[in-house]
């Protein structure tokens, strides 16, 4: 299963990340985990390339199957809908593939 982890600073999202491997299909194969994958990935080019983020921070253990995405809390429109059409779909996956993807949230 992959935990996707979202972290809110007073209901501002600030992170997502996921580990883990959803086991819904071989690697290679697994569409699941190439969604979730997918869609975190463009939200760490979104913040760094798009929004410009600067202080974008990504961390990837290819041992833990992890990546993570934080950022420092903003009120910035750019950032506010990036961040939530991302974690919008990752909830879409989890809710089409009940028992594969499981999303956490964390407040601060």
């Amino acid at each position: 299963m992959i935990i996707v982890t979202i972290e809110k600073d007073n209901g501002v999202i600030t992170s997502v990340e996921g580990v883990g491997h959803s086991g819904y299909a071989p690697a290679g194969e697994d569409v699941v985990c190439a969604g979730v994958s997918a869609l975190i990935q463009a939200l760490a080019l979104g913040m760094s390339d798009i929004a410009k983020v600067e202080s974008t921070k990504i961390e990837i253990d290819t041992q833990r199957t992890r990546i993570k995405v934080s950022w420092p809390r903003s009120d910035k429109r750019e950032i506010l809908l990036l961040a939530e059409t991302v974690v919008r779909s990752l909830e879409n996956i989890s809710k089409s593939y009940k028992g594969y993807v499981k999303i956490v949230e964390v407040r601060k």
